[in-house]
């Protein structure tokens, strides 16, 4: 089965090529990343259960059906009426940098509102010194709710890095985008997870790598070599700042794990040289094993996973929704309570699963096609990151239930027709003149 996986993943890597016309696309990066969960699995370095023939077929379906949706939006320029489904007004010569660095500082300041008081509360508690090795301690008292943190204002943090990148990409880096910096690590720091870490790197690295087809040979601005060395060299430091802190989250989380004894003779030693290898391995292959224990115990309620932040906030005015805070623990043999994307569409929508798969990568061949086209498209840069965070992350879990990546959409609506907004008046004042 493993084998018909791989045969799988290579025809449709292939196939994507063929359409979206790039070997690195949304398809390529989701196969290898599955491709690499699911050999570190299958190698027996922890010893899960043996992996029933169902749970490959479920992975290979998923994968099918995500890709599929991957390249039919990004084939098809899917109009409605007479306008694209994302609009923009905005073109090359209405960007203004001056407007969208107050857009990356005004979004900024509204995160820190959340940020810096999360970050002092920490401090208080663990002092400076004490946040890199208390990161398993802050994680657990986040995730009990001991400790009482501003919510709902931090995930802004991420608009602006998006934004950010946009403006590094096309204009430069600017001294002042080290304050946006600062509080996306402090952001990530507060959390104690390492989610926050893969967001902010992400949503930095995203919008900057994935190049433009058309307007980068229309600029009129020529970049010199040393301006794109220097471009690099910035957003290359902070991607290394990020990846030193997930690797001592890592560490750390790694120290308050008990390594159990069904793993195998390499594994125990690659644990002496490193501790946090098995931490590593185990939470990149664990949530394929939890699928294939749940498909022996499969369950259905509606929407908890995907819908999670909107029950939550529905029941707090009356209503009684169900609610799946984290999935129950099953053993793998180890306690695990995260089971991949699939796990969660399936408990959420049963068999129908698969096409919100194909919705999914639908919305982000779509988004990705247009930031392709339009790189001041500010709504297509930030609905192609969130959902291509969700893709990357798929293998540990379906993000799209987290509050932060729902908050991360609604703001990025709000900040995409604010933009949009100043462009049509930046317009209108220019059609006057």
């Amino acid at each position: 089965m493993y084998l018909l996986f791989v045969i799988v993943s290579v025809l449709l890597i292939m196939l994507a090529r063929n359409i979206i016309r790039k070997w690195i696309n949304p398809c390529t990066v989701y196969i290898v990343i599955w491709w690499i969960a699911l050999s570190l699995h299958d190698l027996n370095l922890i010893y899960y259960n043996d992996m029933k023939k169902i749970t490959y077929l479920y992975i290979i379906a998923y994968e099918c059906f995500i890709c599929f949706g991957i390249m039919i939006g990004n084939k098809y320029k899917f109009v409605l009426g007479r306008k694209n489904i994302y609009y923009q007004v905005s073109n090359e010569n209405d960007f203004d940098y001056t407007q969208l660095d107050k857009l990356i500082y005004a979004t900024a300041i509204f995160a820190a509102c959340a940020i810096i008081p999360n970050i002092m509360m920490i401090l208080v508690k663990y002092g400076f010194s004490g946040i890199i090795s208390n990161m398993a301690d802050i994680y657990a008292a986040r995730e009990s709710g001991e400790m009482d943190y501003v919510n709902y204002f931090a995930p802004m943090i991420y608009v602006s890095l998006v934004l950010m990148s946009i403006r590094i990409k096309k204009g430069g880096m600017k001294f002042c985008f080290i304050f946006v910096i600062v509080l996306a690590i402090l952001n990530a720091l507060s959390f104690g997870g390492r989610n926050n870490v893969m967001y902010t790197v992400l949503a930095i690295l995203l919008p900057f790598l994935v190049n433009n087809d058309n307007r980068n040979k229309k600029m009129k601005v020529v970049k010199t070599n040393k301006f794109n060395r220097k471009r690099k060299r910035v957003v290359g430091v902070v991607i290394i700042l990020c990846v030193v802190i997930l690797y001592k989250i890592n560490m750390q989380r790694a120290l308050a794990t008990v390594i159990p004894n069904n793993i195998s003779p390499l594994m125990k030693s690659l644990v002496t040289k490193n501790y946090s290898i098995y931490k590593t391995v185990q939470y990149i292959s664990e949530p394929i094993s939890y699928l294939d224990v749940y498909l022996d115990n499969s369950y259905f309620k509606f929407g908890v996973n995907t819908f999670y932040f909107w029950y939550k906030q529905m029941n707090k005015i009356g209503f009684n929704f169900p609610i799946l805070t984290t999935l129950p623990f099953y053993n793998v043999p180890m306690q695990c309570n995260v089971g991949t994307y699939i796990t969660e569409l399936r408990i959420d929508f049963s068999w129908f699963g698969l096409f919100i798969a194909f919705f999914f990568g639908l919305i982000l061949g779509i988004s990705y096609r247009r930031f392709r086209v339009d790189d001041t498209d500010i709504l297509a840069a930030l609905l192609m990151t969130i959902f291509y965070i969700a893709l990357i992350l798929s293998f540990f879990m379906w993000h799209i239930r987290s509050t932060t990546i729902w908050l991360f959409v609604l703001y990025s609506i709000f900040v995409s027709l604010v933009w949009n907004r100043f462009c049509r008046h930046k317009h209108r004042l220019e059609q006057q003149l």
